[in-house]
């Protein structure tokens, strides 16, 4: 469903939620020259690779850097403290993302112990994460194209990112309401184990063992399920229709093993300590360098952090 919310922006280049806000693919463009022209990146990984996703429909990843909170924040930014002409009037991009970002964390939630949108959901909670996913329903299904016509994008030919979410998100209440109404109810719900993307993994390691067969027969799928118990691990491929969240395996039976040898730190001597730190020709070549606002913007947080 990401990559079709990207795609369907992207073609579109602009569509109009339900307070006449205007969101625009526009303002994606602009913020991949700023970055390229500065040669620094606002704590996003946007990228000129993102804008031209024709080439990378399939790629999950670079959809989900495309609309994720980082970039919202950079938007945002660049229009409220920067203050630059190209970035006004980006309320309607930056909701939309947020609101999309926001909904694929909820839905693809994996770890127990996480936090904020990204953590499990529990019955304790449930006013609130119901409630958020039942407002970006009524948001998607609000939202109509940038024309003459203002057509319902829901009953437009890109409507299936919509449809999508919007069944994902009444399939989900409706599941971990019967779970969590049982005698024996689940303490929390992992939305991410309700995804298509175990099956993909699945077949796509399948797929793999056969080389440039894509279509195994009856026992080359039993060797291949064979192979797979036996190494107890499914690697997704390069090419996969997925997003794999682990680092790099995921294992059908969890072994755990602790590190016997571990490397220690090697201390380097440090010397001549009494030198100063810059001479006179590096301050005053340094207080030459012009900087603009965006630039000094992103010194000023670099330094902060590292400081």
């Amino acid at each position: 469903m990401l990559k079709l919310a990207r795609n369907a922006l992207g073609h579109l280049g602009s569509i109009v939620d339900c307070e006449n806000n205007i969101i625009t693919w526009k303002l994606f463009s602009s913020l991949n020259k700023i970055q390229e022209c500065e040669g620094f990146k606002l704590a996003n990984k946007f990228s000129s690779r993102h804008l031209q996703f024709l080439k990378h429909k399939m790629n999950v990843q670079l959809a989900a850097q495309t609309l994720s909170s980082s970039v919202a924040d950079a938007i945002e930014f660049l229009d409220k403290s920067v203050k630059l002409k190209e970035f006004q009037n980006s309320i309607g991009t930056v909701k939309f993302i947020r609101i999309v970002d926001r909904l694929f964390d909820i839905l693809n939630s994996r770890n127990p112990i996480a936090k904020g949108f990204e953590q499990p959901l529990r019955h304790q909670s449930r006013n609130t994460w119901e409630e958020i996913l039942k407002h970006s329903a009524e948001y998607l299904l609000s939202l109509k194209t940038h024309d003459s016509t203002n057509q319902l994008l829901v009953t437009h030919q890109r409507k299936t990112f919509i449809t999508g979410f919007v069944t994902t998100i009444k399939s989900t209440i409706d599941m971990t309401t019967a779970m969590f109404s049982d005698e024996n109810a689940f303490k929390y719900q992992l939305t991410y184990r309700f995804s298509q993307d175990q099956i993909e993994l699945l077949f796509s390691y399948i797929r793999a063992q056969g080389g440039w067969n894509n279509n195994p027969n009856c026992l080359q799928l039993k060797y291949a399920m064979s192979k797979m118990l036996l190494r107890n691990t499914i690697i997704a491929s390069k090419n996969a229709n997925c997003l794999t969240f682990s680092d790099s395996t995921t294992t059908i039976i969890p072994f755990f093993h602790s590190q016997k040898h571990k490397a220690h730190l090697k201390e380097t001597p440090t010397d001549n300590l009494d030198e100063p730190e810059s001479s006179p020709e590096e301050d005053l070549l340094c207080s030459r360098i012009s900087t603009s606002e965006f630039l000094s913007n992103i010194l000023f947080y670099i330094s902060f952090q590292t400081g």
